[in-house]
């Protein structure tokens, strides 16, 4: 509908199969598209995003991980799109900022889960690895627990998480991961137009 009213450009859709979707239609009438989907594999030829991608969420948290004097890291990934993409920006970021990667694991069930945890428990224990990467916010909480039924000190590693973790209560009332640290944007920008948004519809902003 867009196309044919006469759109020169068109900004959205926000998540990653409603850009590709909207993408193929626009640059098929030779148009540029610009979603808002922090999955950088919806971009494509005339299809950009507009967000904070994995690829610089993950340099920014390993960074400053680094920065700390941490130098050997871990990586736990969820079979899925999410997964496999912030597995590729892990290994990106630990290559520019010259940091050893010991393992990466991919799960995809609960049993697979706690098959990497008995995996990598052993080079935890032996201080092999004193970073460990867990983007996922659904099983970040699971993945403590097990930590700590394989009795991997508390606070001996370092966790990062994604920029996914922001706001999720049960990471924040899990106690194996305090002392994890996440990328998040300053949120003074949402500040500012909350009661703007509250007042015009009724509502909170995403």
């Amino acid at each position: 509908a867009a196309v044919s009213a006469g759109a020169s450009l068109i900004l959205g859709p926000l998540k990653a199969d409603q850009v590709t979707a909207a993408g193929g239609v626009a640059t098929s009438a030779g148009l540029s598209l610009i979603g808002f989907s922090n999955n950088s594999g919806a971009a494509a030829p005339g299809v950009y995003l507009l967000n904070v991608l994995p690829e610089t969420e993950v340099r920014r948290s390993l960074g400053y991980a680094k920065a700390q004097g941490r130098r050997a890291v871990a990586g736990i990934f969820p079979n899925n799109d999410f997964g496999r993409i912030q597995q590729s920006a892990f290994q990106q970021a630990a290559a520019d900022l010259g940091l050893r990667i010991v393992g990466m694991y991919n799960f995809g069930s609960e049993a697979e889960a706690r098959a990497v945890v008995g995996q990598i428990a052993p080079t935890l224990l032996a201080g092999q690895v004193d970073t460990l990467f867990l983007p996922d916010r659904a099983t970040a909480p699971s993945f403590g627990a097990l930590l700590a039924e394989a009795q991997v000190p508390a606070g001996g590693i370092q966790i990062v998480g994604s920029a996914d973790w922001n706001g999720d209560t049960a990471i924040v009332n899990t106690p194996y991961l305090a002392g994890a640290i996440y990328p998040a944007v300053d949120d003074k920008g949402y500040q500012a137009i909350l009661p703007q948004y509250q007042q015009r519809f009724g509502g909170t902003p995403h």
